[in-house]
């Protein structure tokens, strides 16, 4: 007698599941007094592949802020870092986006990963300004905005990285870390990205 075979058509044989979809925040920017500056109360959560890229994550940010503020700008737009670049490139690379890379390179959960939409117009008329100040370099080393009168103690130094490509500070030594890297371009691009963009990135 012919033995009956068995099937399986249980959840464990079936479809693999849909990639997790994961939560950023996108906002609004707009050109303000000759720069670009993000509008309060303009920042909306987004869903998205960890797989998107930045054409794909320009379409569904417009898409998502026009449903929610219906007196839009006109556009076409532009995706921007938060320091107000275009969005073509990993920083510092030559890599295209990609969401996954990216929050791989600034190693931070995706909750924490913002981005802005602003229309062509404006991102094409805004004045050019210098990216970092010897003020911000100040304030990332030592966590003062100016000098004291009675002098800074411990006197600050310089030291140099070779695990990092993004600068680093310890505020309590007065020590700025600087990463060695392979082009001033890209040491420039390292530098003001990681200072401008985020408060105490890099201290300790």
């Amino acid at each position: 007698m012919k033995e009956r075979q068995q099937f399986n058509f249980g959840k464990k044989g079936g479809k693999k599941q849909e990639d997790k979809k994961v939560q950023i925040n996108i906002g609004l920017m707009c050109l303000q007094n000759g720069s670009l500056k993000p509008l309060r109360g303009k920042t909306l959560s987004l869903a998205l592949d960890p797989q998107t890229t930045a054409d794909d994550l320009l379409a569904l940010a417009v898409k998502k802020m026009t449903d929610f503020s219906k007196d839009l700008q006109e556009g076409p737009y532009i995706l921007l870092y938060p320091d107000g670049s275009e969005i073509i490139y990993i920083p510092g690379t030559q890599k295209p986006f990609l969401l996954k890379d990216y929050k791989v390179e600034m190693g931070k959960p995706y909750a924490r990963l913002s981005f802005f939409i602003c229309s062509k117009k404006d991102f094409e008329e805004e004045q050019p300004t210098a990216a970092v100040s010897l003020e911000d370099v100040l304030m990332f080393a030592t966590g003062l905005s100016s000098l004291p009168p009675a002098g800074i103690a411990p006197l600050p130094c310089i030291e140099f990285l070779t695990n990092s490509p993004y600068p680093m500070a310890n505020t309590c030594a007065n020590t700025l870390k600087l990463p060695l890297l392979h082009s001033y371009s890209l040491f420039k691009t390292h530098m003001d990205f990681g200072i401008q963009n985020y408060p105490g990135f890099g201290c300790f």
